[in-house]
């Protein structure tokens, strides 16, 4: 009797160490089969002699694979270099589209057909909403991988994929109804919106870093109390059926900018089936994008040729999504964030009151006072405001001038939780106003909903 130490590829779970251990011990010349997922091991006593090749061959249906080498050592720089390379195009590819003008062509009212809606959620699932759910998905793919690792078939295996998707659609269908019945008593506040982020980015790191390769994160596991889950689920295979669906229904409440739009909307359609319909045909939009991203992960995590590459890669992605997430927020709630660093906010000059033109500012760039107030005045677009950089005067009404010439999802509105209450609404080619009075000198953040574009209001004594 001889014995021999494989390592294995493509082991997801515990219950995988049962299947693995059945298949080898049909083989021929194997006697017995003791299988670690802890080591990634199998210990092998055969008779006679074994074929690696032929031992995987009859392995390959249950997407494992046995090597003399640890899963991983055989071109780890390699497969390294290209997880960051596609990181860094998809990346770049997600900038491009976000900075660009399609977010224009994403226009809707409450007087809108439906399809302004499908529309609308097309866009977000390639916008804002890529960068929240999608990367939701990305770190939740992993975990659903596990729990249908023994399910052989490819659909099968993304069944967790529609449970999820299925779960928005009927979420945003119901709540959506639910927001049109109730009007305008329904609202979330940005504070409880940016924690409900930031909770949910911490999570998406941890996962992300696991996913990349720190060692130190392995052994955290993000999930509720056993007894929680079964009084929710009950069974362990309700859990695993009901968990992807119930997650999906739960992304509702997700603070995306364009979701909140849809919601706005809901909000003002004034009927169950309205507001339903609103939120269906939104969710139905974000479908496409988000079930793109859930079946490819289910493609390349269960391959153990692109199971590497594709951990590193969505790990690379989950961990940008939540920095991007979490940098976002801290710009809706008016702390320093990475944006002061990496934009170039400039006061627009504007014209002196020596030019015998219509003026903006005064000789000092402060804002002309007519009628007792600051004239402040903002073009609005998809892309940003524009001055993102304002001066005013302390313990001096300001009156603010909006200009909305194309927002659209995130940028509609304006927040600035140190300045004023509430929200400035934007509606295309209209102009909003805003009065406040700053009393205090400093720099202050405004921003979109979400955080995404933002400036800054200094107050001078």
């Amino acid at each position: 009797m001889k014995t021999k130490i494989l390592y294995i590829d493509g082991m997801r779970c515990s219950s995988c160490e049962l299947i693995i251990k059945n298949e080898l011990e049909k083989i021929p010349n194997i006697c017995s089969a003791d299988v670690s997922q802890k080591k990634n091991s199998v210990t092998i006593q055969y008779k006679n002699k074994i074929n690696i090749p032929e031992i995987n061959k009859a392995l390959r249906n249950n997407n494992y694979r046995l090597s003399e080498n640890k899963p991983g050592t055989e071109g780890k720089s390699s497969g390294t270099a290209i997880s960051f390379l596609i990181s860094a195009l998809l990346i770049t590819a997600f900038f491009l589209l976000d900075k660009s003008e399609i977010t224009n062509i994403a226009q809707a009212s409450p007087a809108s057909p439906l399809t302004a809606f499908l529309f609308l959620g097309l866009v977000a699932g390639i916008s804002s909403c890529a960068a929240l759910v999608g990367g939701l998905v990305l770190s939740l793919s992993k975990k659903w991988d596990e729990d249908y690792s023994d399910e052989k078939k490819y659909f099968r295996r993304i069944r967790p994929q529609i449970l999820f998707n299925s779960g928005r659609l009927f979420s945003y269908a119901l709540l959506g109804g639910m927001l049109g019945s109730i009007g305008e008593k329904f609202t979330l506040s940005p504070a409880f919106s940016s924690i409900l982020v930031f909770i949910v980015s911490a999570a998406m790191l941890i996962i992300g870093f696991q996913m990349i390769g720190i060692k130190q994160l392995k052994k955290i596991r993000i999930a509720l109390p056993k007894s929680a889950t079964d009084k929710i689920f009950g069974a362990p295979q309700n859990k695993k059926n009901r968990s992807p669906f119930l997650i999906g229904a739960l992304t509702f409440f997700l603070p995306c900018g364009f979701t909140i739009t849809a919601q706005g909307f809901a909000l003002l359609s004034g009927s169950f089936i309205s507001g339903g319909l609103i939120m269906l045909m939104f969710a139905i939009g974000t479908l496409p994008s988000l079930l793109l991203i859930g079946l490819t992960s289910v493609k390349f995590i269960s391959s153990h040729n692109t199971a590497l590459i594709f951990s590193k890669t969505a790990g690379i992605l989950i961990v940008f999504f939540a920095l991007f997430n979490i940098n976002s927020q801290l710009n809706a709630l008016g702390f320093t964030s990475a944006s002061d660093l990496a934009k170039n906010q400039k006061e627009e000059p504007g014209l002196s009151q020596k030019s015998g033109k219509s003026a903006l500012r005064d000789i000092d760039g402060l804002p002309l006072i007519e009628n007792g107030k600051q004239i402040v005045k903002t073009t609005a677009t998809s892309s940003g405001y524009s001055p993102n950089y304002i001066k005013v005067r302390k313990n001096i009404p300001v009156e603010w001038r909006i200009e909305d010439r194309g927002t659209s999802g995130c940028t509609n509105a304006i927040i600035s939780r140190n300045l004023f209450n509430g929200q400035i609404n934007l509606t295309p080619g209209e102009t909003s106003i805003k009065e406040f009075l700053p009393t205090q000198a400093g720099k202050f953040k405004f921003s979109c909903w979400m955080g995404m574009v933002s400036g800054t209001i200094e107050v001078v004594e």
